[in-house]
């Protein structure tokens, strides 16, 4: 890297007393020059103010032509026609430049006493002695960095490491341009920059910390990060225009979170396919346009998944994913027609709920959800596929699904909380003829079409609740042995109140100590 210094004493004076009604221009040996220009009133300013550029000077004539401008950065004046004025100062070793240098002040002159006074400074860069010289050391910035202006970019120029963290929040700059940049030791956080539209990072491989790109309202694509292979948490957010994430296509290692969010034009997940899922937890939600997750389709095992409210999404086919440590979610994808997970063995808890156009589930493969497993208000479902579930951790739930008529979940044994099978418009028949145990309540309730339910290996819930199922007639209690707490049957319309105390004779009978609520079922009716 090269040198940077002020050019002249002199150029130093008329630089810091005037408003930039001539030419000013900072440079050293010819490396990185900064040239402040007036600003006429239009789009950048409304009130005219000041050009600060920035750029390499690649003839060496120790000034800034205008084919050397790599970033521009400005100061506006105020409605009130005050000037902008620009000051430099020596800057004393310290904390902003190790060896010395210069700060380069603006601000509007706001007491037009034509002196930019401590008070008026609104913005401050740093020129450093020792900043960049061409030696192996000096291509490390050891600490952290920020970029408020372009200014800053081009100090950067020629580093290939910072040990800290980099934060680029630099309102008006349009163009983000390191590509030297080889490793970040810290986080790297592009935040609120409602103008930058390109990003050059093209040598950047590693980000030992966290990626953060949230709320930068002109950046169309990532294709500026395509050397990336390793970073941190990894968040992609609120990007108003960003059409595609694709330039994260050579990230092999993120985590423990990947998050794609609340970007509303990204179509794909393509630029994720390289990554080395094993634990990671990704979530994908509010991107409404994303149609296609096929890049994620190879995927055997993550930490965690969640897709939600993303409404053009018709389909899921995950059905290589095997195990998912932590939670699955899939949530309000308006547009869902199918799940297909049927190569999933094993997951800590499942929540499928508010899909509004989802008609069938597959989980064929499942076999243990070691906390919940819900299906939930998914109103036009009529096919769910647990074929081989065997265990639920904590609580099975199946509630709100108006267009399911059979639930058959036959392998079904154990399941360590509540058991609830509620509200479901059309349900019919259910089928859990293996389950011996619920840790706590059992709800069959509000089923308005359930005529039939096998539970005839049932022994053990922790509270019994059969209710307001008004054409249910037959249940298979059989094996039933403890009904916890309580033995609730009310509002069975068609369930002959005989076999209900029936049934209680025979809890009864296994020692069961007796607390009832019994009412409201066939009383007419009779019993073999």
């Amino acid at each position: 890297m090269n040198r940077l210094n002020l050019m002249l004493a002199s150029a130093v004076m008329s630089f810091s007393a005037c408003s930039a009604n001539q030419d000013s221009n900072l440079s050293s040996d010819g490396s990185v020059v900064v040239r402040v220009d007036d600003e006429v009133a239009g789009a950048n300013c409304e009130n005219g103010g000041t050009a600060i550029h920035t750029g390499t000077d690649i003839d060496g004539d120790a000034t800034l032509s205008d084919s050397e401008i790599t970033g521009t950065s400005y100061v506006c004046a105020g409605s009130d026609g005050s000037s902008v004025l620009v000051r430099v100062d020596d800057e004393a070793p310290g904390q902003n430049c190790s060896e010395g240098g210069s700060a380069v002040h603006a601000g509007v002159d706001s007491n037009d006493n034509g002196v930019l006074d401590d008070t008026e400074v609104t913005s401050t860069s740093y020129v450093c002695d020792g900043v960049g010289e061409t030696t192996a050391e000096a291509t490390v910035l050891e600490g952290s960095f920020t970029i408020n202006n372009s200014l800053d970019v081009a100090f950067l120029s020629g580093y290939t490491e910072i040990t800290g963290q980099l934060t680029v929040s630099a309102p008006g700059l349009t163009t983000l341009t390191l590509p030297d940049l080889v490793r970040v030791g810290g986080d790297v956080v592009i935040d609120n920059n409602p103008d930058l539209a390109s990003i050059d990072v093209s040598s950047l491989t590693t980000i030992t910390g966290n990626l953060s790109l949230v709320d930068n309202d002109s950046l169309a694509n990532l294709d500026g990060f395509s050397a990336l292979t390793s970073v941190g948490q990894l968040v992609v957010a609120s990007n108003t225009v960003m059409t595609d994430i694709s330039g994260l296509g050579s990230l092999t290692t993120a985590g423990p979170t990947v998050n794609i969010l609340g970007n509303p034009l990204v179509t794909s997940l393509a630029g994720l396919q390289s990554l080395t899922p094993g634990d990671v937890n990704l979530r994908v939600t509010n991107t409404p346009l994303l149609s296609d997750i096929s890049a994620i389709a190879s995927f055997t095992s993550l930490g965690s998944l969640t897709l939600s409210s993303n409404d053009a999404l018709t389909s899921i086919d995950l059905s290589s994913l095997a195990i998912i440590s932590g939670s699955l979610v899939m949530n309000s994808n308006d547009a869902l027609l199918s799940i297909d997970l049927s190569g999933l063995t094993t997951t800590a808890s499942a929540r499928i709920q508010e899909n509004s156009q989802l008609a069938t589930i597959a989980l064929g493969a499942l076999t243990s959800a070691a906390s919940n497993l819900e299906v939930v208000e998914n109103s036009v479902l009529s096919a769910l596929d647990t074929g081989n579930l065997v265990t639920v951790g904590s609580s099975f739930r199946f509630e709100d699904n108006n267009a399911t008529t059979s639930l058959d979940v036959g392998t079904l044994e154990t399941v360590g909380g509540d058991f609830s099978v509620r509200r479901n418009a059309v349900l019919s028949t259910v089928t859990y003829d293996a389950l011996t145990t619920i840790g706590d309540d059992f709800e069959l309730s509000e089923n308005p079409s359930l005529t039939t339910a096998d539970l005839g290996a049932l022994e053990t819930v922790g509270e019994f609740n059969l209710v307001e199922n008004i054409v249910l007639t037959s249940v298979d209690l059989s094996s039933f042995a403890d009904a916890g707490s309580r033995y609730r049957v009310r509002d069975n319309a068609s369930f002959p109140s005989c076999e209900v105390t029936a049934i209680e004779d025979q809890l009864i009978l296994a020692g069961w100590p007796q607390s009832s609520s019994i009412d409201g079922n066939d009383d007419a009716a009779v019993c073999p």
